[in-house]
């Protein structure tokens, strides 16, 4: 499994506190200490210090560390788990108003920005959208740091970004991955409308 190459990049703590929440809605208190007990002593201090705001930075090793984690202690082992914690992310951090915003916008609108809010989220790179065909292509450009879980879980969230609306048949394609050896990480996203 690929690491981060630049441990100078960071994301929010919100990417961390998303998995929290994923854990403790669907495994309860037992498995939250689970994954508590698992993660390692920076992990750990962040889940013990409730008190920093969501926009705090953090490296982005440690949203990778809590994607794994929750993937080996709750899935297979295989990342499967990954797409879920994006989707999660995506409907739990948008809050009602933003959701409802969502659904009454055109689907190239709510894709423009999913691209725009990735340097809330993220210190390097961003999200790249271009039309292609009856899809929307989203590349990701300008992020040393790789790893297959965030490839995951951006594929997970672009599903449940696109699916707030009055869309259909929704599919995410991943078609190339840098943690794979490809030299981009790219996903096209189709849809029907309602």
């Amino acid at each position: 499994m690929s690491q981060p190459e630049d441990t100078s990049v960071q994301c929010r703590l919100l990417t961390v506190r998303s998995r929290t929440v994923f854990v403790r809605q669907r495994y309860g208190d037992e498995g939250y200490a689970r994954y508590r007990a698992a993660a390692s002593a920076a992990l750990g201090a962040l889940l013990d210090d409730p008190g920093q705001p969501d926009r705090t930075w953090i490296p982005f090793e440690l949203m990778v560390e809590s994607t794994t984690l929750v993937d080996q202690l709750f899935g297979t082992g295989d990342l499967s788990l990954a797409r879920e914690l994006g989707y999660f992310s995506s409907t739990t951090n948008a809050g009602p108003w933003k959701t409802w915003a969502l659904r009454h916008v055109p689907v190239t609108v709510v894709m423009q920005l999913a691209a725009s809010v990735w340097r809330h989220y993220y210190s390097h790179g961003r999200f790249v959208i271009r039309p292609s065909g009856d899809a929307m292509l989203g590349t990701v450009e300008g992020f040393p740091a790789i790893h297959r879980a965030h490839c995951l879980v951006i594929v997970g969230w672009l599903y449940g970004i696109v699916e707030m609306g009055p869309r259909k048949n929704i599919v995410v394609e991943e078609l190339s991955c840098r943690a794979l050896g490809d030299s981009s990480c790219a996903m096209r996203t189709s849809w029907d409308r309602a």
